[in-house]
C-alpha cells in the first residue's frame, strides 16, 4: 500500500515537474512569436472585460485575428448600407480582436472620420446644422479612435501618420497645428523607413508654409530639405523655397538662384508657371509673378503663351 501511494507521488511530482517545464517552454516560444508577430499581442485586463462584456470570450487566443476578418466583412455591408452607427460599433470590436493589425485602424478611421463624416453632411433628412454637427462629430470619432490605436500599438508609426494625414484633408477639418504636431510625434518613431520618413518631411514643410507666423521655420525646414540633395528636390519644395527666401519677414541663410534650384531657366520657368496654375487662394506667391516675367522675357516666349503678356504698344 505504502508502494502505491510512494508511487502515485513519483508521478504527480513527475507531471508537476514536466508541465513546469513545457509551461517555460510554451511562454518563451509565444514571446518570440510575438515578436515575430506570428501571433496577436496578449490582451489587457480591460479589454479582455470588454469582449467579455459583448460576448466574445471564447475568441482569445490564436482566433482573434480570424474573427476580426470575418467582422470586417460584416463591416463593409455597413458601409454599402450607410449605418455608420453598427460600422463604428463593429470597427471597435475588430481592433480589440486585432489591435497589432495597422489595416483595421487604417479602414476603421477612414470609415468612421471622412465616410460617416461626408456622409451625413450630405443626408438631406436633417436641417443643416444637425448635418455640420454630425458631420464634426464622426471627423472627431475619427481621430479618437486613431488615438486609441497609438495607445494599443504604441510603436507603429503609421497611426500618428493617418492621424496627421485625417487632419490634413481640406474636404474635412483642416487643422494645420494638430498636423504638425502629429507629423513631429510619428517622425520621432525610430521605425519609420527612409521614404516615408522623407515623405513626412515634406509634409512638415508644407504644414508649416500653412501656419501664420510659422514663415521663417518653413524656411528652415526647406532649406534643410534642398540641402539634402536630389532625393527631396521636387517641384514643390523648390518653390516653396523660392517663395519663403523672397519672403521679406523671413532670415535667409542664402539666396540661391533659379539655376541653383531648378538647373537651368527653362525648367525654373516650367515649374514656377505650374506652381502659379495651381497655387492656392491663400498663397502669398512672394517673387513668383517678377520671376516669370523676367523669365518670359529672357526665354522669348510668345506673348499669347505667357502668364503676363505685355499689352499693345502706344
Amino acid at each position: 500500500m505504502a508502494n502505491k501511494w510512494l508511487n502515485a507521488v513519483i508521478v504527480i511530482c513527475v507531471l508537476l515537474a514536466f508541465g513546469w517545464w513545457r509551461m517555460g517552454y510554451e511562454s518563451a516560444l509565444s514571446s518570440e512569436m510575438r515578436e515575430r508577430e506570428l501571433l496577436p499581442a496578449p490582451m489587457s485586463l480591460d479589454t479582455r472585460a470588454s469582449l467579455k462584456q459583448k460576448g466574445l470570450a471564447s475568441t482569445f487566443g490564436s482566433l482573434r485575428p480570424t474573427l476580426a476578418a470575418i467582422m470586417s466583412l460584416t463591416a463593409t455591408q455597413y458601409h454599402v448600407d450607410s449605418d455608420w452607427e453598427n460600422l463604428e460599433r463593429e470597427y471597435k470590436d475588430i481592433v480589440l480582436l486585432d489591435p497589432g493589425n495597422v489595416n483595421y485602424w487604417d479602414l476603421g478611421s477612414w470609415h468612421i472620420g471622412t465616410n460617416a463624416a461626408v456622409s451625413s453632411k450630405e443626408n438631406t433628412d436633417y436641417p443643416p446644422l444637425k448635418r455640420q454637427a454630425m458631420f464634426e462629430d464622426y471627423v472627431h470619432k475619427g481621430s479618437d479612435f486613431l488615438d486609441q490605436g497609438i495607445l494599443m500599438s504604441p510603436k507603429e508609426w503609421r497611426l500618428p501618420f493617418l492621424k496627421a494625414r485625417m487632419w490634413a484633408n481640406v474636404h474635412l477639418i483642416p487643422d494645420h497645428e494638430l498636423v504638425l504636431k502629429t507629423l513631429r510625434q510619428a517622425l520621432e518613431y525610430d521605425n519609420v523607413p527612409q521614404m516615408e520618413r522623407k515623405m513626412m518631411e515634406r509634409m512638415v514643410l508644407y504644414t508649416l508654409a500653412r501656419i501664420p507666423g510659422k514663415s521663417q521655420e518653413a524656411y528652415d525646414q526647406a532649406y534643410q530639405l534642398w540641402s539634402e540633395g536630389d532625393s527631396q528636390h521636387y517641384p514643390s519644395v523648390l518653390s516653396r523655397l523660392f517663395i519663403l527666401q523672397n519672403n521679406p519677414s523671413v532670415k535667409i541663410k542664402r539666396r540661391l538662384s533659379l539655376e541653383e534650384l531648378y538647373g537651368d531657366k527653362m525648367n525654373a520657368y516650367r515649374n514656377l508657371r505650374n506652381y502659379w496654375k495651381g497655387k492656392g487662394s491663400d498663397d502669398v506667391p512672394y517673387g513668383v509673378e517678377e520671376a516669370l516675367k523676367k523669365l518670359e522675357s529672357e526665354l522669348g516666349v510668345r506673348n499669347e503663351q505667357r502668364l503676363f503678356p505685355y499689352g499693345p504698344l502706344k
